[in-house]
């Protein structure tokens, strides 16, 4: 249904946007990217506005593979967000 590209939608969910149902998701939720992520942090700061129980983290100097650039940093965002008791 993507396509036979991992890059950019070709399939049949080419023009499928979600984005608007974000809101009714009431679950924490962490998105984490690295800074110079494919997964552009302007991109998750959109999706995570429009989520009422989200954060957004982003991982200095990494880009895709933040747990293996900077595997502590990632971690402690992790282990911070399992601590919250809410949002």
């Amino acid at each position: 249904m993507w396509g036979v590209s991992e890059i950019r939608a070709t399939g049949t969910l080419k023009n499928l946007d979600l984005s608007q149902e974000l809101s009714i998701l009431t679950i924490p939720t962490l998105f984490i990217t690295g800074e110079f992520d494919t997964a552009k942090p302007e991109s998750l700061a959109r999706f995570a506005q429009n989520m009422p129980k989200s954060i957004l983290e982003i991982v200095p100097n990494c880009g895709h593979a933040a747990p293996a650039e900077a595997p502590e940093k990632y971690l402690e965002i992790v282990k911070e967000f399992l601590k919250r008791k809410t949002l």
